[in-house]
């Protein structure tokens, strides 16, 4: 039994948690300070406008720039352990979900099972620091066949203070990419008594001393238009400040690898606008009824048992609804992250980032429109 808005609450929680728990893995893109969005605020009053729909002609969509994603094949649980190739580099491997951290970028973990305690002793004992980190298949959990280095920058012994729940609360800086080869302890995924170990190759760009200034600039314009219909439409976006703060170069802090991870927040800012939006709706719904049936309340408690089939239903159809939108924003999120990592030039990253600003410009032209 709940007061009223408390059971409305913990319903819509409930239902986000198991929606949204992919998010909270979503790389938070650490170099980008906070502050760069707006808050969504409603607008009245019409926004025709025509101009700037002509740059757009000839504009590339965002699915056919996507790469394909390469993924190692399905592990085997009654494979043998293997020797690595000679000279082939082995690195630890530590999957962390769907979602794909990108370079230069500073994340924490807390570091709890066992065979992930004893990678982090290993890569302590051995000086490395270092392991690496590929998205996962949420079909197949497969791995993907490109993955980002993890260099251990911190870490600090917690067991006392958790009662050994948390081994270590570690701090990381992606210093890299990597080609997967192979998994050379595939039972071990099956039996967790230690953590896999894989052979890998360093993937470096192909285009360090090819001239793109022109089309960063181009990627900067576009950057511009998009920031100046954010700040208009005042719908949640970006602020006028980050065109100070970021450009279209390769520079590790403030370059393309930092719009991109500007770009997976900017997605997991409009999922967090989809949840509130939610929550808003199921309270309303379980409110609605409330008000309008008051004897059915007891001492202002109500399980939602209680409520009637009309509006479980009603919350039913929000959750799906709830689920569409957020799977579609996870979606993109995922896919845009691993291309960006698995591209192997600066050109494709820009072209990609190209793509992905005038689909935005096209989206904020149809709301202004």
């Amino acid at each position: 039994h709940l007061p009223l808005r408390s059971l409305a609450l913990l319903l819509a929680a409930g239902i986000v948690c198991r929606v949204f728990v992919r998010l909270s893995a979503a790389p938070s893109g650490s170099f980008v300070p906070s502050g760069i969005f707006h808050s969504p605020r409603t607008r009245s009053g019409p926004h025709a406008r025509k101009a700037g729909e002509d740059k757009l002609e000839t504009a590339l969509d965002v699915e056919s720039c996507l790469p394909k994603i390469g993924y190692l094949p399905a592990l085997d649980p009654a494979g043998d352990e293997v020797e690595p190739e000679e000279g082939m580099n082995v690195m630890p491997l530590f999957p962390l979900g769907s979602m794909l951290y990108l370079p230069h970028s500073q994340h924490g973990l807390n570091i709890f099972e066992p065979r992930y305690r004893e990678l982090y002793d290993n890569i302590l004992f051995s000086g490395s620091r270092r392991f690496v980190v590929p998205s996962v298949d949420p079909e197949t959990q497969r791995f993907a066949d490109v993955g980002v280095v993890l260099y251990l920058d911190d870490l600090k012994e917690v067991s006392e203070m958790t009662q050994d729940r948390v081994k270590y609360v570690c701090q990381h800086t992606v210093i890299g990419r990597v080609r997967i080869k192979r998994v050379l302890n595939q039972r071990s995924w099956f039996t967790r008594e230690t953590y896999l170990r894989v052979e890998t190759e360093p993937l470096e760009d192909v285009d360090n001393d090819e001239d793109l200034t022109e089309l960063e600039s181009t990627v900067e314009s576009l950057l511009r238009d998009v920031v100046t219909l954010h700040v208009e439409l005042k719908k949640g976006g970006f602020k006028l400040e980050i065109l100070d703060m970021y450009n279209a170069s390769r520079a590790e802090q403030g370059g393309l690898w930092s719009l991109a991870g500007l770009w997976e927040d900017l997605l997991t800012s409009r999922a967090q606008i989809k949840k509130g939006e939610f929550e808003q709706q199921v309270q309303k719904a379980v409110q609605t009824y409330v008000e309008q049936n008051p004897e059915e309340m007891k001492s202002n408690q109500m399980r939602f048992e209680d409520l009637p089939a009309s509006v479980r239903n009603e919350v039913a159809s929000l959750q799906d609804q709830f689920r569409e939108d957020v799977s579609v924003i996870v979606e993109r999120q995922v896919q845009l992250a691993q291309a960006w990592v698995q591209t192997d030039s600066h050109r494709g990253r820009l072209e990609l980032t190209k793509a992905v600003y005038e689909e935005e410009y096209r989206r904020l032209l149809a709301q202004k429109s």
